[in-house]
């Protein structure tokens, strides 16, 4: 009888050793999924690696990050996350934050963050699909209570000025101008902008139909 209490109690210390230190795994993700149709440009080719919990979205130009994030050493984000917004540029140079500003005002306004933020910065004042993110970590520079920072693996520009937008790379075949879109597919374009036909190979946004000229048109990255 002594032999088994012993055992029992043995028993009973390793379970405990062994639960202890089970990390508490996150259920459902932090970031509501807003209207977001297509699909955007994989990480690789649009962004490359992110850290979490990096505040890149407040950056100085042409230098290392500086504005401070607050809880930088906060638990992990939760992955797969998304928000719908126009990119707003907030401070004053050199030092900027970019906001994702909501068209929903219900809706939460956050820091965006990741190696795309070049390319973010030729999207200030469009709407714009992002995918990647959302950290526990907060950016105090653009607001008293500070911003949730959503750290960016892809994004699509989607509208301007409440007109549709497209998003892709500068295509020519046989003299005819095309736009490889984030989802892949080929669509034609019948008046590409003089400024962009010498642009193949770099991504681009052209805002209207694009069986006419576009009401407006912008490079968000060179050709590689």
């Amino acid at each position: 009888l002594f032999a088994a209490s012993v055992a029992t109690a043995c028993q009973r210390a390793e379970r405990k050793s062994a639960n202890a230190g089970v990390p508490f795994e996150a259920g459902a993700s932090a970031g509501a999924a807003v209207s977001a149709g297509g699909t955007a440009e994989g990480a690789a080719a649009s962004t490359g690696g992110v850290s979490a919990g990096a505040a890149a979205s407040t950056t100085r130009r042409g230098g290392a990050d500086s504005a401070a994030t607050i809880g930088a050493a906060s638990a992990p984000a939760t992955p797969g996350d998304t928000a719908r917004g126009v990119v707003t540029e907030v401070g004053n140079a050199p030092i900027t934050t970019l906001l994702l500003v909501p068209v929903d005002s219900t809706r939460d306004r956050v820091a965006l963050a990741g190696a795309a933020l070049p390319m973010l910065r030729n999207a200030v004042g469009l709407e714009i699909v992002v995918r990647g993110r959302l950290t526990n970590n907060r950016v105090a520079a653009a607001s008293p209570r500070g911003v949730p920072v959503f750290a960016v693996t892809q994004f699509e520009v989607r509208a301007a000025d409440g007109q549709p937008a497209h998003d892709g790379i500068v295509t020519l075949n046989r003299n005819q101008f095309s736009l490889r879109l984030r989802d892949g597919r080929m669509v034609r374009v019948v008046a590409m902008p003089t400024l962009l036909r010498d642009k193949v190979g770099a991504r681009v946004f052209l805002v209207g139909k694009l069986d006419q000229p576009p009401l407006s048109y912008g490079i968000l990255a060179e050709a590689k």
